[in-house]
């Protein structure tokens, strides 16, 4: 049985114009003046992709005979802290399939006036926060995805003809 304090936010006005858009890899609800929430979530970067993007990138700047640095070692990384990284992703996305079933509850309940007291909303929120912390700039998840857009932009480099690179920092 539902607490008095649930019934009591139940039996409030319902909000209009609230838009539910709950998908595998984005939760979106919100109305005209308020995001209660709005999150996305980014797929894995592959381990043999990335080291074949590395390979890749390195044959070309010593066919080009590019001047090639090691301060980020980029390759360590990738074979060190794999499995940290697929830790996380793994951690990230199964809290993500809990905000699209924690979405779903309040897509069914619908929100009401003074959302402040909808507990199933604040549940989300919490969670929300829980996923948000996988995409902090410090965390390895940002990290990877950080390695992988810049060896595509250094492959888009070198596939530029109107580039020159005369140095990369791997």
């Amino acid at each position: 049985m539902p607490e008095a304090a649930t019934l009591d936010y139940l039996s409030r006005e319902p909000l209009t114009e609230v838009e539910f858009l709950i998908e595998d890899n984005h939760i979106s609800i919100s109305s005209p003046h308020t995001s209660y929430v709005n999150q996305y979530l980014n797929p894995p970067v592959e381990k043999q992709a990335l080291l074949d993007l590395y390979a890749q990138i390195l044959a070309v700047a010593k066919e080009r005979k590019v001047r090639i640095s090691y301060p980020r070692h980029i390759r360590k990384t990738i074979r060190e802290r794999w499995q940290e990284y697929a830790d996380n992703v793994e951690e990230r996305d199964a809290i993500f399939q809990q905000m699209i079933w924690q979405a779903r509850i309040v897509e069914q309940r619908g929100l009401h006036m003074g959302t402040s007291d909808d507990d199933e909303l604040h549940n989300l929120a919490q969670l929300t926060w829980r996923f948000q912390k996988y995409g902090y700039r410090s965390g390895i998840i940002d990290k990877f995805s950080c390695i992988h857009r810049d060896l595509v932009h250094l492959l888009e480099e070198f596939s530029d003809s109107s580039i020159e690179v005369s140095r990369i920092n791997l």
